[in-house]
């Protein structure tokens, strides 16, 4: 198993007037990252800066495996956020348990 960061921006569908929790279908994106973690591929994740989006570390196999699991995010087909990047990532100090 390998580390990924995904890097996702704000999308067409994001509404700068809402909170986080008030974005379209929160409860299903709450509900499907808290489901990854769970399950032990999505090791953290969380808004950043001003909300400008989200960066996510997940541990998987490969690439395709991130894409995905990015792709159930409900937030993916509605617009809320976008994938900038993924790329696996070398943690060189510290852990990710």
């Amino acid at each position: 198993m390998e580390t990924w960061f995904v890097l996702r921006r704000r999308g067409a569908g994001f509404d700068p007037h809402a909170p986080v929790e008030g974005q379209p279908d929160w409860d299903g994106h709450a509900a499907c990252m808290i489901r990854l973690a769970k399950a032990g591929h999505l090791l953290v994740s969380g808004p950043y800066g001003e909300r400008e989006g989200a960066l996510l570390i997940f541990r998987a196999e490969n690439e395709a495996q991130v894409e995905a699991w990015v792709a159930e995010d409900p937030w993916t087909d509605n617009g809320v956020l976008v994938t900038e990047r993924i790329a696996r990532w070398d943690v060189r100090i510290g852990s990710l348990a």
